[in-house]
């Protein structure tokens, strides 16, 4: 799936091409600009390639007003800390490199793996393992993962704070109110006492789950901007592909230049 974030002069007024005109509107009668010109832009794609294949509705989908600012360098004290968590997402250049307790949980997790009768155990090829042995090894192995979950839930748990801190942060900036933010707060630190709780491991779930309704569209915003590292500003359009490579690939450097965008592969 593709996302292309378009940059506009204002809240209601959107920058079209690099000849400087500028078409200033309503913030719906701009969405049905983008449209229309989209829809110019397959229509001449498929006469150039001499086959009428791609259909708009097949191709886009949601055309729509973003309604929340989102910046990771404006909380990337936050966000560098986090990442210390989630090396693999490692975005900056510098060398972050781990919390002090990765050190330790490091080690017990190799001390498992040396220990544990899911590693020591001798066990047949996988085809040729019968319905008592196979039987034994998924019970030895849930125990396995019981016990990594042990290991890793105070790290995870660490993790999951910071990025509650950064959805908090999300909503401070996006104006929600007080009484929003501390329903919120409240609903973090229950989180995160529930992930120690249970031995949740490494793995975390924002707030362990769903925020209150009126605070429903922010979450699945949030979690989306945040997983693909966007920077968003309230009023932009969004574009949306409708499915995967469903957007010819031939109309990406159109789209960007005619509408000033920013290209996300959502993967």
């Amino acid at each position: 799936m593709n996302l292309f974030v378009i940059n506009t002069h204002s809240f209601s007024s959107l920058v079209t091409n690099s000849s400087s005109e500028l078409f200033i509107c309503d913030t719906q009668k701009s969405v049905e600009m983008v449209r229309e010109l989209l829809q110019k832009l397959l229509k001449n794609h498929n006469e150039l390639i001499g086959q009428d294949i791609y259909k708009f509705d097949e191709c886009f989908g949601n055309i729509e007003v973003a309604q929340y600012d989102f910046s990771l360098p404006k909380i990337s004290a936050l966000y560098k800390k986090w990442l210390q968590y989630n090396k693999y997402r490692d975005y900056y250049s510098e060398d972050l490199g781990r919390p002090a307790s990765f050190t330790l949980v490091e080690a017990k997790q190799k001390q498992l793996n040396t220990v544990h009768p899911y590693y020591t155990t001798k066990w047949s090829d996988y085809d040729k393992m019968g319905d008592e042995e196979n039987k034994k090894r998924a019970i030895i192995f849930q125990d396995y993962l019981s016990q990594q979950n042990k290991i890793w839930t105070q790290y995870g748990s660490e993790k999951l704070a910071l990025e509650n801190e950064i959805f908090l942060e999300f909503l401070k900036t996006n104006d929600f109110t007080e009484t929003s933010i501390k329903k919120v707060r409240a609903l973090a630190e229950e989180s995160v006492a529930n992930h120690l709780k249970d031995h949740k491991g490494e793995y975390t779930l924002l707030l362990g789950g769903m925020p209150p309704n009126n605070l429903m569209d922010a979450y699945i915003r949030f979690s989306e901007y945040f997983s693909w590292n966007m920077e968003i500003k309230k009023g932009q359009i969004l574009v949306y592909s409708r499915g995967d490579n469903s957007i010819p690939y031939e109309l990406f450097d159109l789209i960007s230049n005619y509408l000033n965008a920013q290209r996300h592969h959502l993967g």
